[in-house]
């Protein structure tokens, strides 16, 4: 996959996050067969345009998905890492009334 060029002709990877909102980057990208065949399906199933947007959705419900992915694993962390604090206490205080009675 390779970017769009700037005025000399390399990819203007420094630049990230400072382009002006909805400046549009042009990817050359290729496809096999099966590949093709699912995006030309997903395209006509959904009503879009053309492969360009076609593609540009695929790759921005792709990116969502993978977001949504860690955003659970974080999730499921933080309560299991609470729950381990909060039973790993009350493990002490029932080892403590053990000792202690």
């Amino acid at each position: 996959m390779s970017t769009g060029n700037t005025s000399n002709g390399a990819a203007d990877l420094g630049s990230f996050g400072r382009q002006p909102p909805n400046t549009r980057h042009h990817v050359i990208v290729s496809l096999n067969d099966e590949q093709f065949a699912a995006v030309e399906g997903w395209r006509r199933a959904h009503g879009t345009i053309g492969q360009p947007e076609a593609l540009g959705e695929l790759v921005r419900l792709g990116l969502l998905s993978e977001i949504a992915k860690i955003y659970r694993l974080v999730s499921e962390n933080r309560t299991s890492g609470s729950e381990r604090t909060r039973n790993g206490g009350e493990r002490k205080a029932a080892r403590a009334e053990q000792v202690g009675g």
